[in-house]
């Protein structure tokens, strides 16, 4: 008898946590490395005392800290509305009756 890894079922409950967690990670960390390059190449003023603005505030700001919560906010909304599966995580035991 075989007693391999390859042999067991895994639960669709872990499939499911485990699908959805490489999605955030990929996306977490593509956000941190957005907001490093931007904020890090933009944050610091090559030209002296002039800071490039964009809406009335320093562009560093908005394209490196407001963009992406902006981004994460409808990612979050579009996760958790339509992505995440609706699992069951009550199993009815027939021994308990």
């Amino acid at each position: 008898m075989s007693n391999s890894l390859d042999d067991v079922q895994e639960d669709l409950t872990f499939v499911h946590a485990r699908r959805e967690f490489r999605l955030v990670r990929i996306v977490v960390v593509c956000l941190l490395m957005w907001i490093g390059g931007v904020c890090m190449g933009d944050g610091f003023s090559k030209e002296g005392n002039s800071i490039p603005l964009l809406f009335g505030m320093p562009r560093w700001a908005v394209l490196g800290v407001l963009t992406p919560w902006c981004f994460a906010l409808a990612f979050n909304y579009w996760f958790g509305l339509f992505y995440v599966a609706d699992d069951d995580l009550q199993k009815d035991d027939p021994a308990e009756d």
